[in-house]
């Protein structure tokens, strides 16, 4: 998750520091508002070589690439959440609900046999839980795990340190129904994306206590639930390997055992080359792309994906940028086209500037709203001319009370997509007179010590969306002084950002629910909150013969159908 932050399904993004990937809204075209006359491009499905699994071999290991290692093991809590940890739960970790290549959802049968709206005066959705579904340990899988989830998401008690409260903020109460299986979840107020409350879930006895939710999955998995078990995890060497779990109640798995193991994304498409993995994230990497271009027995699967590159800025007082006038004025001064151009290159041909911080395009709901913060050098420079940074005959550089525009842009080391956005700023800041300097950093100290630290100024990385974009994204956009939720820039609120996501997340009328989105798209262009690049490729080299797996799009990876043809 190189590069990136995600979130998760709360769907909460996450970060990707890779380049970056995954989910996001409802699929199908949308109207587009804003000054762009180009045509939105569709998300509808995916590229897995899709096999049913009497055409598959039964049995064989298969070997996935981690960019970073886990630490934190429990996807909801605010260091674990990650594109590396989530591709390893799904394997592991009962999901609730499961995404569809066209961006819709549908309750997991393995692991809901029922999912129901019951009113909306108040707000109340009934889970009904699969009776065989259990954890490895041998205990039921109950509400008393969804009343655990509720306590440490919801906000109320800090000790908990959850990556989102979305949603788990609104509810009121979880309860037993008829029986144990039997969920019923109250919200105090509505939540209109509520099919979306809940990806990964956990078991009570690793979850009711704050020392639990933060510290039980440090460096450990201790209980599991899926088609797969832990057979062996090597801290040291950052290897794990999984094996069928026996116990498991749904569809048998094709694989006998999947073995992830951590390798730099720069050292992959050698690994992949080597025979080393069995798949790579090519993302917007192009030497990655023509590496895997010339290995025999491999196919590259494309699919449009609801991810995004973005530039995120601090607001740290006593620096530059805490002025939204000289981050608004470094949109205007990067030429997002060229930038996408020059690091996409032949991925994908026609790739131009994402110009929302909500809709990527396919998603319903999409309009560039952004127009006004396109490249134009003359109106950057006369920007920052008016917020007192003045260039000096003779100086390249801008100044202000003597104080050069000097600004950091901290970056994951072996990220190649990072590196070489880093030098296209570089190069482009300093045609309007900023002196942008590049700190790389050890990539996993990259997400501890500086993303989640708000320990930068600039710095870019990969969004991964969701089926959700308005609930997903609010941990990121919202500010609170008392939670960093996912505004690791500490961006303020001067817009009405806050107060428009409430009313968002409230409206149940999609028509309205994507009006309101948009008007909280054009605050945060208003903001300067952050500048989004470009939309990520969903590109990926494989092994010709490994089926239902490559580039998922809007959906997500089922390691009971993943296998090797005959």
């Amino acid at each position: 998750m190189v590069g990136t932050a995600r979130r998760h399904w709360a769907f909460t993004v996450a970060p990707l520091a890779v380049g970056a990937l995954l989910l996001s809204a409802c699929g199908g075209g949308a109207g587009q508002g804003g000054g762009s006359n180009v045509q939105v491009r569709e998300m509808t499905g995916n590229d897995i070589n899709p096999q049913p699994a009497d055409q598959l071999k039964d049995g064989g290991n298969l070997n996935l690439p981690l960019v970073q290692w886990p630490q934190q093991w429990n996807y909801n809590q605010v260091q674990g959440v990650g594109v590396d940890l989530a591709l390893v739960s799904r394997a592991l970790i009962p999901e609730v609900f499961l995404s569809e290549a066209d961006g819709t959802v549908r309750p997991n049968p393995d692991v809901l046999t029922e999912w129901k709206l019951l009113s909306t005066e108040p707000q109340v959705i009934q889970f009904t839980i699969n009776p065989k579904a259990r954890w490895s340990d041998g205990t039921p899988i109950t509400y008393q795990d969804f009343v655990a989830t509720w306590k440490a998401r919801n906000g109320t008690d800090t000790a908990y340190q959850p990556a989102s409260t979305a949603g788990w903020q609104d509810v009121s109460s979880v309860e037993r129904g008829a029986d144990d299986r039997d969920v019923r979840i109250t919200f105090a107020k509505v939540y209109a994306e509520w099919q979306g409350l809940l990806q990964f879930l956990y078991p009570a006895s690793h979850y009711a206590t704050p020392e639990q939710f933060n510290e039980d999955w440090v460096g450990q998995l201790p209980v599991t639930a899926g088609p797969f078990k832990v057979k062996s995890m090597d801290n040291t060497a950052k290897v794990l390997v999984l094996e069928r779990d026996p116990n498991w109640w749904g569809e048998k798995p094709k694989l006998d055992t999947i073995t992830f193991k951590t390798v730099p994304a720069s050292a992959q498409p050698q690994a992949f080359q080597a025979g080393d993995i069995d798949a790579v994230d090519i993302g917007p990497d192009v030497a990655t792309f023509q590496t895997i271009q010339q290995v025999p027995n491999a196919v590259i699967r494309k699919a449009l994906a609801p991810d995004w590159r973005v530039l995120n800025f601090s607001a740290r007082p006593g620096t530059p940028l805490a002025d939204v006038a000289v981050r608004t004025a470094l949109f205007k001064g990067i030429d997002r086209t060229a930038l996408g151009k020059a690091v996409l290159g032949p991925i994908v041909p026609d790739v131009r500037p994402l110009n929302n911080h909500i809709f990527v395009e396919g998603q319903k709901g999409y309009q560039d709203n952004g127009a006004p913060y396109d490249f134009d050098p003359q109106q950057a420079q006369a920007e920052l001319d008016a917020a007192g940074w003045k260039l000096a005959e003779g100086n390249p550089i801008r100044a202000k009370d003597g104080t050069p525009l000097r600004i950091t842009l901290t970056i994951p080391s072996g990220i190649p997509t990072s590196s070489n956005e880093a030098q296209i700023f570089q190069q482009q800041l300093k045609n309007i007179g900023v002196d942008l300097q590049i700190s790389t950093v050890d990539l996993n100290a990259w997400q501890t010590q500086y993303l989640q630290t708000g320990n930068f100024e600039l710095l870019n990385m990969a969004w991964e969306g969701t089926p959700f974009p308005i609930s997903s994204v609010t941990s990121i956009y919202t500010f609170d002084p008392g939670n960093v939720n996912q505004n690791y820039g500490r961006i303020p609120d001067t817009t009405g950002i806050n107060e428009l996501f409430r009313q968002a997340n409230e409206e149940l009328d999609e028509a309205k629910r994507i009006e309101l989105a948009n008007k909280i798209d054009q605050a945060a262009w208003q903001e300067g909150f952050s500048l989004p690049l470009y939309q990520r490729p969903d590109a990926w080299g494989v092994r010709k013969d490994l089926a239902n797996y490559g580039a998922f799009g809007f959906a997500e990876v089922d390691f009971t159908k993943v296998g090797f043809t005959r």
